[in-house]
């Protein structure tokens, strides 16, 4: 928005346009009916015949606040289309991660690997000619291995 006296170089002022509110005190504010919210949130045509009715209010606030309330019901939807996506996704990870232990559960694999139970307990543990050992106590007090 430029001013009469701002010459071709001027910055424009930029910001945003709300709707003024009609505060009354006397009665409590009432949602929006539901015809209303259905113009809002319908097909194209029926908001964009909404849109255009506002060009007879002269208050553009009116024409900002109601695009700005439909980005937002949009961006909602693809947002609840997103996460729906994730859901599922997570739910297909959750049934992969259950067969693949339902595979090594059927296949007794901890058996084959035995010897590194007493690492995955969080004991000191060494390496020792191709195989581990537990350490000797005295290096396990002192927090050292062989």
């Amino acid at each position: 928005m430029l001013a009469d006296n701002d010459g071709p170089s001027t910055t424009p002022l930029i910001t945003n346009i709300y709707t003024e509110p009609l505060i009354q005190y006397d009665t409590p504010t009432e949602p929006l009916p539901a015809w209303f919210h259905d113009l809002l949130v319908g097909p194209g045509p029926a908001f964009h015949t909404l849109l255009q009715s506002y060009s007879n209010v002269p208050q553009w606030g009116l024409h900002a606040n109601t695009v700005r309330f439909r980005d937002y019901n949009d961006q909602i939807a693809v947002i609840h289309t997103q996460l729906h996506h994730l859901e599922a996704s997570l739910e297909d990870a959750r049934l992969a991660y259950s067969l693949a232990q339902g595979w090594l559960e059927m296949a007794q694999a901890a058996t084959y690997v035995g010897h590194l139970e007493a690492m995955a307990l969080g004991r000191n543990v060494t390496f020792c000619h191709g195989g581990w050992k537990k350490a000797p106590q005295a290096a396990q007090d002192q927090g050292r291995s062989f």
